[in-house]
């Protein structure tokens, strides 16, 4: 089966892990690529070859970059209105209902636009923004900015709120692992204490 036929939460936990590593939490991190692969419905394929991925970081980053990569690129195939729908709970939480519908009417303008190809726009646009070379008319400048204007705040407020859905994501997976450690550290305190 094909990541056509897979939503991108198949796959977010991947996401996390890439945060987790970025951290230099190898164990959570690991924590993370299981929780994916039993939700995720990959146990089956994922889990086996995971065993030692735990502990051995090459293999956890080569895991993370090949299911993150899925992520975002099925994340990139959705439409703005998906965005909007996926991140509606934090906006409700962090902007209260009436911001989140003043935010719903931005969100609306470029609703049938795709994620992958408003972040491409953006990315684009800000290089032209932002270049020193001198390879760019002031035509294209100019259109840089108009780019940035229609699509700046709908693809930055996405960031933002990815980066907190993410967080979100993590907390449970942070606490395991936190316990897991504290219970490893009650083990070796008992067995000290017994010497």
């Amino acid at each position: 089966m094909t990541d056509n036929n897979y939503e991108p939460e198949r796959y977010q936990y991947a996401s996390v892990a890439a945060q987790f590593l970025k951290n230099k939490d190898v164990k959570s991190a690991g924590k993370s690529l299981e929780k994916m692969a039993i939700e995720g419905g990959m146990s089956e394929d994922l889990l086996p070859l995971m065993k030692g991925t735990t502990t051995n970081p090459r293999e956890v980053e080569d895991a993370i970059e090949d299911y993150n990569g899925r992520y975002e690129k099925l994340l990139g195939k959705k439409n703005i209105t998906y965005m909007f729908d996926k991140y509606e709970p934090i906006f409700t939480d962090y902007l209260g209902e009436d911001n989140k519908n003043i935010l719903k009417e931005d969100f609306d303008k470029i609703k049938k636009e795709t994620y992958g190809d408003v972040q491409n726009k953006f990315e684009k646009a800000m290089e032209i923004i932002e270049s020193e070379t001198g390879n760019f008319s002031e035509e294209q400048k100019e259109e840089a900015v108009k780019i940035l204007k229609k699509y700046g705040e709908v693809y930055s407020i996405i960031k933002q709120f990815n980066q907190l859905y993410i967080e979100d994501l993590m907390k449970p997976i942070s606490k395991k692992t936190i316990r897991g450690n504290f219970e490893e550290h009650k083990r070796k305190q008992a067995a000290n204490n017994l010497e």
